[in-house]
């Protein structure tokens, strides 16, 4: 099922399309695409610029308020990820005919719940766009409010990336899973099956957790910070290992299929042996949960879940993930 999900292109490498385009800013980009956002260095000072566009068209036609919180609170995790604090967003909110009723409900919902995550968040709207007429023979697209989000990183001295880098690190689970599999990528690109209830969004939990990945970067404490997004942690996990090819030696509870939930508020950091106590003691404080899972090493990722053991050639898998693309586009 992992090798299926990454050899789409929704889930596959998209170095194929960014790799077209000048994605460097003079010499001040520290983090370019590939990873949960950009880090852009400001000369002169200790700080950087986190950048981040996203959103998930299929939570936000199943449920367009959820969805559209979503996809603020996504975008602001995957800023925390490179220790950046949101400052702002500006969004391009694509809808099929607002003369519909059913999209006129569709687009307002969608920004209700944008408007409530970036209180909670603290996210001011600076801008932004409405596109409708999304059609094509009377079929709209799904509600697509992409949002673009932009923070700042007190100090781009000690960042975290979004792949292993360390053998020996201690792999870190932050955040508890409910098992929601709503709308997920595993339904929907395995099974064509795109129903039931997107994951939920808790804003408080979101909160707290960009509060632990951005104190925890700023104390220089994470060498990998990588968000639990579409594909379930099982493709998180697997995208942590491609750059350097570096596997890892996990454990976790549950069944094998929650390797594939959705659940939000999560994530996946890599730290050195000395500070994982230090870690799991400053998520303790701030109320995230956290447990150690594994450590990295080896050429092959293995899981044991449920009386199960996954092992995965990560060469393997980077080859299905990094040709996904390419091999879509031929066919």
């Amino acid at each position: 099922a992992l090798e299926r999900l990454l050899s789409t292109p929704e889930l596959g490498d998209k170095s194929w399309i960014w790799r077209q385009y000048d994605h460097s800013v003079r010499g001040n980009t520290v983090i370019g695409p590939g990873g949960d956002a950009a880090l852009l260095r400001i000369k002169g000072t200790s700080f950087g610029l986190g950048l981040t566009c996203d959103v998930n068209p299929v939570y936000c036609w199943l449920d367009p308020r959820t969805g559209g919180a979503q996809a603020v609170a996504e975008a602001a995790r995957n800023l925390a990820c490179v220790g950046a604090q949101p400052v702002g967003l500006t969004d391009c909110l694509n809808f099929g005919s607002p003369e519909n009723p059913a999209i006129a409900w569709q687009f307002r919902e969608c920004v209700r719940g944008m408007a409530e995550a970036s209180r909670a968040l603290g996210v001011p709207v600076v801008s932004g766009n409405v596109s409708f007429y999304n059609e094509t023979e009377g079929r709209a697209v799904h509600p697509t409010p992409s949002v673009a989000m932009v923070g700042v990183a007190d100090s781009i001295a000690a960042h975290p990336v979004s792949w292993f880098r360390e053998p020996g690190d201690r792999v870190i689970l932050l955040g508890d899973d409910r098992g929601e599999l709503g709308g997920s990528a595993y339904l929907r690109l395995l099974f064509s099956i795109e129903q039931g209830r997107p994951p939920a969004v808790d804003l408080e939990a979101e909160a707290r957790l960009g509060d632990l990945l951005r104190r925890a970067t700023l104390a220089g404490l994470l060498h990998t910070a990588h968000d639990v997004a579409e594909g379930g942690l099982l493709v998180t996990l697997a995208e942590a290992t491609f750059t350097r090819g570096l596997g890892a030696h996990l454990a976790l509870d549950g069944d094998p299929l929650s390797l594939f939930s959705e659940t939000q508020a999560r994530a996946v950091i890599a730290v050195a042996p000395q500070d994982a106590d230090r870690v799991l003691a400053l998520a303790a404080e701030i109320g995230v949960p956290a447990r150690e899972i594994g450590v990295i090493g080896g050429d092959r990722l293995e899981v044991v879940i449920g009386g199960e053991a996954i092992q995965l050639e990560v060469e393997r898998l980077r080859t299905v993930w990094s040709t996904a693309l390419p091999r879509a586009l031929d066919g």
